[in-house]
């Protein structure tokens, strides 16, 4: 990438829609981006507006993903740690709960029997969804075990977490406490019919418990109705990308006026949105010089690489 052209690396930022050429000029998409690039202190003032800006989580910024089953939550989150979010499953931590000598297991075993362990005394996944998607009381007298025990998990992660954004993932996020502590609401969204057809595909389940484990599950307009981004997970991949970007622009907006905006979360949000259109980033630092060097009113000779882009900008310091 070091010996890519300068010219080439904006052809690609402007099909990224990172930079906008209009009337034979181009600009930022976003002017957050260019303020951080030229160390610009406009944003906040004061601690005490820093400290007003903040959230439930103090600097860090919170996001609550969630959406119903096989609408495709997995592959935003795996995007969101792409672009420098801590991510954590909330679902998922229900399985560690629930394991013997946690906090859940006895609880579990209590309502269920021991007809839902296996030999070694684990709780048998299959055995536990099979009797709970099959009795929705039986569903909600576990949600109500487990809903305050993860909560108390996430809870300490997120405190625990050293990311200025961390993400949580959850399928019940409006229907508990976690709804109130997270600073924007993300839904993931898909048709019902293809989320039947996921559940088919990767659980190898009949069509018969995919439509009853979707059944079995708060309406997805409810979500959608409560939510701050709604995230169209029906397309391709790519397009789901670049919903993605276009949010966590939003996000990194937001950082960038509390004055936390760290400067590895830009170069991921450039990188992933260069991966987008097909350009590797293999270096992003000489990336960040080009960028910086744009910012900066340098103009960068036609035909340069973006090694000989980065001496030029150096030059100018």
């Amino acid at each position: 990438m070091e010996n890519m052209r300068a010219d080439a690396l904006l052809d690609a930022l402007i099909a990224s829609k990172l930079l906008v050429l209009e009337k034979g000029t181009i600009h930022f998409q976003y002017p957050w981006m260019e303020s951080a690039l030229r160390q610009e202190q406009d944003g906040v003032k004061s601690m005490n507006e820093q400290a007003a800006l903040a959230g439930y989580w103090g600097q860090k910024l919170v996001l609550g993903l969630t959406g119903n089953i096989a609408v495709g939550k997995s592959t935003v989150l795996s995007m969101l740690m792409s672009l420098g979010a801590q991510v954590i499953d909330a679902d998922n931590l229900v399985h560690d709960l629930r394991e013997p000598g946690q906090p859940g297991y006895d609880a579990l075993v209590q309502l269920l029997g021991e007809e839902v362990l296996r030999a070694d005394g684990h709780v048998d996944t299959a055995k536990l969804a099979e009797r709970a998607f099959r009795d929705v009381a039986i569903l909600h007298r576990l949600e109500e075990i487990f809903r305050p025990l993860v909560i108390d998990r996430v809870e300490q992660m997120v405190r625990d977490s050293k990311k200025r954004v961390v993400v949580i993932e959850a399928i019940k996020l409006l229907e508990g406490e976690l709804k109130d502590h997270v600073d924007a609401v993300w839904v993931v969204d898909a048709p019902r019919e293809q989320q039947i057809e996921r559940l088919i595909a990767t659980r190898s389940l009949t069509r018969e418990q995919a439509v009853a484990r979707v059944d079995a599950q708060n309406p997805q307009e409810a979500k959608l109705a409560a939510a701050d981004v709604i995230i169209d997970n029906a397309g391709d991949l790519r397009e789901t990308q670049r919903q993605v970007l276009d949010a966590w622009a939003d996000v990194l907006a937001i950082l960038w006026l509390r004055r936390w905006l760290e400067h590895g979360l830009i170069q991921r949000f450039v990188c992933f949105s260069l991966e987008t259109v097909g350009v590797p980033c293999t270096s992003p630092d000489v990336i960040w010089s080009a960028l910086a060097a744009l910012a900066s009113g340098i103009e960068l000779p036609h035909g340069i690489s973006l090694t000989q882009a980065q001496s030029i900008l150096a030059s100018q310091e």
